[in-house]
């Protein structure tokens, strides 16, 4: 099926930060749709975590590796 919709824009999505479910808290990212005027999950990056400091550190640590410190 082709997409005929010549008005689609990727949604905007957010840099990487620590998330919480039900489940745990896991470093992903989230979108903004504008037609329902909210943020939602778009991506969970990383397995859960038990606490958000341990997410945290995660995301700390991947931040580090990506500008080369870790």
């Amino acid at each position: 099926m082709t997409n005929t919709n010549t008005s689609f824009r990727p949604l905007d999505t957010s840099d990487q930060q620590v998330l919480r479910t039900p489940a745990g808290w896991y470093v992903g990212t989230l979108y903004y749709d504008p037609d329902m005027r909210g943020y939602f999950p778009n991506s969970r990056d990383t397995e859960y975590f038990g606490s958000y400091e341990e997410a945290n550190y995660y995301l700390l640590w991947l931040q580090d590796l990506e500008r080369g410190q870790a």
